[in-house]
């Protein structure tokens, strides 16, 4: 095991939860583990909207809360730390990150066929607030999404994402929202490729419909254990 790597990649981890944020609704993630000591740096564009939405005025605060509505850039590292077990951060920008888990549950040493992997995602969103839109509002949320993918070859793969949120705003006085979705993607490749991602969640607190699709590269980054 290389201690150095080691080290350098904690000092990442930990620098980027100091900026933890989910403001992405999608997973990019397949059910299948990556391996002991692989890692994978993924790199994504997507566009989030939200239909079906109003304005919310929060009298109390003098504070506008507005759908969000932007393109946004994310960039994420997973490290297989077992054979069934992987952990990762992704940063969101202009937001920030958050922490990602998954352990498989079923399909674990398999090159092809079903996977199901069972995560986490968490973290703390400051959105950046600009003019009249003052979705710049603190909160705290995560994610339980249960990846089910199944690989028709080693190079081809097909996720079912049921996704469960929940939020908290730190800011502002709108309690707790309950959010249910999920998310399908296509995977192309094996250790360099493609997915293509289209996510749905509905927010049963402000009644939005928030849709994301976005699509993102992966590859691989040196082995992370000896």
């Amino acid at each position: 095991m290389n201690r150095t790597k080691i080290i350098l990649s904690f000092c990442a981890a930990f620098s980027l939860i100091y900026f933890v944020g989910c403001a992405s609704i999608s997973n990019f993630q397949t059910g299948k583990p990556l391996g002991k000591g692989n890692v994978e740096a993924m790199v994504a564009i997507s566009n989030i909207d939200t239909r079906n939405g109003d304005k919310i005025n929060i009298s109390d605060n003098e504070i506008e809360l507005v759908p969000p509505k932007f393109t946004f850039f994310e960039i994420q590292a997973m490290v297989g730390i077992t054979e069934k077990f992987d952990v990762g951060v992704r940063y969101t920008f202009p937001t920030a990150g958050s922490i990602v888990a998954k352990y498989c549950l079923i399909g674990a040493g398999n090159d092809k066929g079903f996977f199901l992997s069972p995560g986490i995602r968490a973290g703390y969103t400051a959105f950046p607030t600009s003019g009249d839109d003052t979705t710049g509002n603190d909160r705290m949320e995560y994610f339980i999404p249960i990846h089910l993918t199944y690989y028709f070859t080693d190079y081809l793969a097909l996720s079912v994402t049921p996704t469960y949120s929940g939020r908290y705003y730190t800011a502002v006085d709108l309690g707790y929202e309950n959010c249910l979705g999920g998310s399908v993607n296509f995977k192309i490749g094996k250790k360099f490729g493609i997915i293509a991602e289209g996510a749905f969640f509905r927010n049963f607190h402000t009644e939005w419909d928030e849709y994301q699709f976005g699509g993102s590269v992966f590859f691989p980054f040196p082995n992370l254990f000896d």
